[in-house]
């Protein structure tokens, strides 16, 4: 009886255990489900959504499988594109490399610190003008290459000024090499430029919808720097002027900077804009004047067709006036980059636009013609009146086409026997202006000019200058302490040669 109690105690207690462990579990899952349930609750829907699309999108479907294949074939596409790019630059330098070699003799290598300072003298006389003409005729040539490329609401882009400013560029190392079978010979130098005048204006006839007039803005480019190695070639011949043409471009992409102001607001401020017209502009340089494109100046053609004309050069003479620089501007002016037109006897002719500034040089020579009735005979004696010579500061309005005129002088050109260059300070009108103290008054606007009369050809002797300097700068003659015999036969050579002088000119 004893035994079967106990037996029947140990499974009831068994029971009592596997219950309570049931009860153990169902609560862990309970509590486990709950906390499931309150972690999917706090995670936002919108991951759980992305994570359900990314995972569903990862999934193996046909659609997948040719969205993947043809996003493989575009980037193999744009590699295979970037390495053969690359390849051709590669070989493109290997072969100009090879062909230097193997064709040209390298003269020399150094430094062209000489030319700067040739270059520095002559910018401002002959070589600023003459460069600002050739790099107007390239800007106009890449406004008409742009045609259809341009924006849909830009209708015309017409170029009215430009000028690279009154510092040159300047030249660092260098390479010479000669071709004796072509006889051509090549500078490869360095350029550091940043042009500290330099000013162009475009024009821009813009429409931005067909209800809308069509508007005209004018654009002014300044601060122009360029930077890169540059390749100048010169072909020489044996005939006048020695030189048949001359050959430029780039060895290398250049790096060009030039800021844009639209109405004179700086295109630099709008995000995204600037570094777009950098780019298009260092792409159109690189496709123009980039190895082996190059920009070909026919030199011997300018030369002949110049000599042949002559229109500089009158039958009576030329007046060669220079405007070496204008102080006491009015700071508004329109536009805020004037020039100055100088005219004779009908003749109109300007100088480049400059910032305004306290003080703005200018310089270039402007060539006026003489007629065939100039007494050069009076020169001799006295002094020869040329005629009057008008000078006038113009510049445009902010917006728009019109010109008018800032200030206006007139003065009369002459010439003396004893000096080649004469020099005047022209009062071109006042205006009102305050000093840093707050006190106004009149503030007169002085330009310095300067001119030379050349005689005609046929009076030129070659064996003296056109121009000669005063006589205050002509050395002093040493007096010898000679006998009066040696006087008396240098008098006697000295009227015998004044003799054959006369003969030669009535011959």
């Amino acid at each position: 009886m004893s035994t079967a109690s106990g037996s029947t105690f140990a499974r009831a207690s068994d029971a009592i255990r596997r219950s309570a462990g049931a009860l153990a579990s169902a609560s862990a899952t309970t509590s486990a489900s709950a906390d499931a349930d309150a972690a999917v609750k706090a995670t936002p829907r919108v991951v759980v959504d992305f994570a359900g699309q990314l995972l569903g999108f990862f999934a193996f479907t046909w659609e997948g499988a040719c969205w993947a294949l043809v996003c493989a074939l575009v980037v193999g596409n744009y590699l295979a594109r970037k390495w053969r790019r690359k390849m051709r630059k590669t070989l493109a330098s290997a072969e100009m490399k090879h062909s230097l070699d193997s064709q040209f003799t390298t003269v020399e290598h150094g430094a062209m610190e000489w030319i700067n300072h040739f270059l520095r003298h002559l910018w401002s006389s002959t070589a600023g003008t003459y460069a600002d003409a050739q790099a107007a005729d390239v800007l106009r040539g890449i406004i008409e290459g742009l045609g259809s490329s341009k924006p849909n609401f830009v209708k015309e882009v017409t170029l009215t000024d430009l000028t690279l400013g009154s510092t040159p560029p300047k030249i660092q190392l260098y390479t010479v090499r000669y071709n004796p079978t072509l006889d051509y010979l090549q500078f490869e130098f360095n350029v550091d430029w940043f042009a500290d005048a330099a000013h162009g204006r475009l024009m821009t006839k813009i429409k931005l919808a067909a209800a809308l007039p069509s508007l005209r803005v004018p654009i002014h480019l300044t601060d122009f720097g360029l930077r890169g190695r540059v390749l100048m070639g010169f072909r020489l011949t044996k005939r006048v002027p020695g030189v048949s043409g001359v050959d430029v471009s780039f060895r290398g992409a250049p790096k060009v900077d030039v800021s844009v102001r639209p109405v004179g607001l700086p295109v630099a401020d709008i995000p995204g804009l600037y570094q777009w017209i950098m780019g298009k502009l260092e792409e159109v340089i690189c496709k123009k004047f980039l190895e082996p494109r190059r920009l070909y100046i026919d030199v011997e053609g300018k030369f002949l067709q110049k000599m042949a004309s002559a229109d500089f050069l009158g039958p009576g003479g030329t007046l060669v006036c220079r405007i070496v620089s204008v102080k006491g501007m009015p700071k508004n002016t329109g536009s805020g980059y004037p020039w100055v037109e100088v005219s004779f006897n009908g003749i109109r002719r300007k100088t480049c636009t400059r910032p305004v500034a306290k003080v703005m040089e200018y310089g270039g020579a402007m060539a006026f013609p003489l007629p065939a009735d100039t007494n050069w005979k009076s020169t001799e004696d006295s002094t020869m009146n040329v005629g009057t010579v008008r000078v006038r500061i113009m510049d445009r309005a902010a917006v728009g086409t019109d010109v008018f005129v800032v200030g206006e002088a007139v003065f009369g050109a002459h010439r003396r026997s004893d000096t080649g260059t004469h020099h005047a300070s022209l009062s071109l009108g006042s205006h009102a202006a305050k000093s840093k103290y707050g006190v106004s008054g009149k503030v007169s606007t002085i330009a310095q000019i300067e001119w030379e009369v050349l005689p005609p050809i046929e009076r030129w002797n070659p064996l003296k200058p056109a121009v000669v300097e005063s006589r205050s700068s002509a050395p002093l003659k040493q007096q010898d302490d000679a006998s009066e015999d040696d006087d008396d036969d240098d008098d006697e050579e000295y009227d015998e040669d004044e003799d054959e002088d006369e003969d030669e000119d009535e011959d």
